[in-house]
């Protein structure tokens, strides 16, 4: 897979426009060109295996060829990561249903504990994104970088137009905002 290549100099919005107009995979192509490596990054996250991560991000892709023509998306990339996380967690539910009827039909099963395991999974994740939609937009966008994309302070620094200082500040404050705010749910405390 390229990742992160830009041959076009349109913008996402302007892409999804044009695939719009004229269904050309071409345009939905070049968004996946710039935003694969946030896809499998994600789906590596919640799918803890390099193969279903690259499987799920072609499964994904295929899929906006029929979602971009009646959605309205007016930042991409936040709309394709609330996409993936959703993804990964029906197959997640999928895979832990799937548990449940093999445990079942070898007679050692606990499904209230894996539902509610799962569960509390979910409520996390929400919170944690629902966190990171309240911390300000340069530490947002450092944290989404260091740990979503990978991405060194150097690199972050480029992409950003911030000094590394500023984004080694960014993150540190923005996990430490991060963790304040989870702190207010039950879920999160010890």
């Amino acid at each position: 897979m390229i990742f992160g290549k830009k041959r076009s100099k349109l913008s996402d919005g302007e892409l999804i426009h044009k695939y719009r107009q004229d269904h050309r995979k071409q345009w939905v192509g070049e968004l996946f060109n710039r935003h694969a490596h946030l896809v499998f990054g994600v789906c590596l996250k919640y799918l803890k295996n390099e193969s279903d991560a690259k499987d799920a991000t072609l499964i994904l892709f295929e899929k906006l060829l029929e979602e971009l023509k009646s959605k309205d998306v007016e930042k991409f990339s936040h709309w394709i990561y609330v996409v993936t996380r959703n993804h990964c967690l029906m197959i997640l539910r999928k895979r832990s249903s799937d548990q449940r009827n093999f445990k079942a039909i070898n007679g050692n099963e606990d499904p209230e504990s894996e539902i509610a395991q799962v569960k509390l999974r979910e409520i996390k994740l929400t919170r944690l994104e629902e966190a990171m939609n309240t911390l300000k937009d340069e530490q947002r966008r450092c944290i989404q970088h260091f740990y979503l994309e990978k991405m060194c302070y150097k690199q972050i620094a480029v992409k950003t137009g911030f000094s590394e200082k500023q984004v080694k500040s960014f993150i540190q404050n923005g996990k430490r905002n991060l963790k304040i705010k989870l702190l207010e749910h039950d879920e999160f405390k010890a």
